[in-house]
């Protein structure tokens, strides 16, 4: 079941012990944090290539009518493919985080909301796989 942003934080606040809201995402493979150092360079392009190809990912899943947004505080969890993914689990993190808020899935990644991050290799059928759960404050 979906919930909009009013809907979920209503339901945090009314019924505490409800159970938290999750999200989950495919992606294609990341590119590395190393490459947004640079605005205008080659980087540049491949941010927005991944940008465009995780869009159509995000299509093909469903829409973002799928999706449920955090309304407050959350955990996120990145799990990478070894096979697709060339880049170092670290330099992943930022462009999947980015695009959660760019998708308004989550409100910011500052400390105020994102209050856990997990990053691991495991089962990612298209590169990457982001899952956000809402926590209560």
């Amino acid at each position: 079941m979906t919930f909009s942003a009013a809907e979920a934080a209503a339901l945090a606040v009314d019924r505490p012990w409800a159970p938290p809201i999750e999200c989950l995402v495919d992606l294609p493979p990341p590119p590395s944090v190393n490459l947004t150092r640079r605005l205008y360079g080659p980087g540049y392009q491949k941010i927005a290539q991944w940008k465009h190809q995780a869009g159509m990912r995000v299509l093909l899943d469903g829409g973002l009518k799928k999706l449920s947004r955090m309304p407050d505080r959350f955990e996120a969890t990145v799990i990478l493919s070894e096979k697709l993914c060339r880049c170092d689990l670290d330099n992943a993190l930022k462009a999947v985080i980015d695009y959660a808020k760019i998708l308004e899935l989550i409100v910011d990644d500052s400390p105020r909301y994102m209050r856990k991050v997990t990053v691991e290799w495991g089962e990612a059928p298209h590169g990457a796989r982001l899952i956000l759960r809402s926590i209560t404050p």
